[in-house]
């Protein structure tokens, strides 16, 4: 029966390790702690309908809750969820998240919709963060050019 990693008092009584302890989620999807010098860290790993295996490592929250195996087999389970919808394991680009964008304005709002977007788009978002991948993208630079649409002077000056 392999080791249990459900309580903090069963991991701290694992030995330290390279391969993680696996536990079984859903078919085809595993959970698991790996034991270092420095503590642990929780891996997903995932069996595709091609049979290749695919890992990502968790990274979760620095104040966890009560439980952190409840938090990690959550974020487990919504990488699972993604795997089976088709998408990918490493996110794209702004770039790319864009034209899925004006595609699905084109399908569900009509062309005129996508047309004003795509301009809106190609003006405004991808000079500045075209070719940063979406897991990389932080909230502070989307506020800092958020911030500098804003027009500073007098309302003389800026109704000029």
């Amino acid at each position: 029966m392999p080791p249990a990693i459900d309580t903090k008092a069963k991991r701290n009584r694992l030995a330290k390790r390279r391969e993680p302890y696996w536990h079984k989620l859903v078919l085809g999807g595993f959970i698991g702690y790996r034991v270092g010098a420095k503590g642990g860290s929780w891996i997903a790993r995932y069996r595709s309908e091609d049979g290749k295996q695919h890992y990502k490592s968790l990274e979760l929250p620095a104040h966890l809750p009560q439980n952190e195996y409840d938090v990690a087999t959550g974020e487990a389970k919504k990488w699972f969820d993604n795997q089976n919808l088709g998408f990918r394991a490493k996110p794209g680009t702004v770039d790319e998240a864009a034209d899925n964008y004006i595609e699905y304005l084109e399908q569900k709002k009509g062309k005129a919709s996508a047309k004003d977007a795509k301009g809106r788009i190609k003006l405004h978002i991808l000079p500045e963060f075209a070719d940063i991948p979406l897991d990389r993208l932080k909230l502070q630079q989307v506020r800092k050019w958020f911030h500098s649409f804003v027009v500073v002077g007098s309302d003389e000056q800026v109704r000029k």
